[in-house]
């Protein structure tokens, strides 16, 4: 099982704006977050399959103690 170092995750700290809690509130200039400092507050990544019978993802459910799950279907083009 390998956790990702860096894999095109997008993370950033929000502004203070308040709104369509759906826009990005991103500050200005934006200050990233990299996937090293979401590990740090206790952020867990994985590239997994996609299926439901990912051996990967059981061992991480098993490892984790999960017991629930939920299934995301992100379009395509967002990869």
């Amino acid at each position: 099982m390998v956790k990702l170092v860096d894999a095109g995750i997008n993370a950033w700290f929000m502004d203070a704006v308040e709104g369509d809690q759906r826009a990005p509130h991103k500050m200005e200039p934006n200050q990233a977050v990299s996937v090293k400092e979401l590990a740090a507050l206790g952020v867990d990544a994985w590239q997994l399959s996609g299926t439901d019978d990912d051996a990967e993802l059981l061992d991480i459910r098993k490892a984790q103690n999960y017991n629930y799950s939920d299934v995301v279907t992100c379009c395509q083009s967002f990869r």
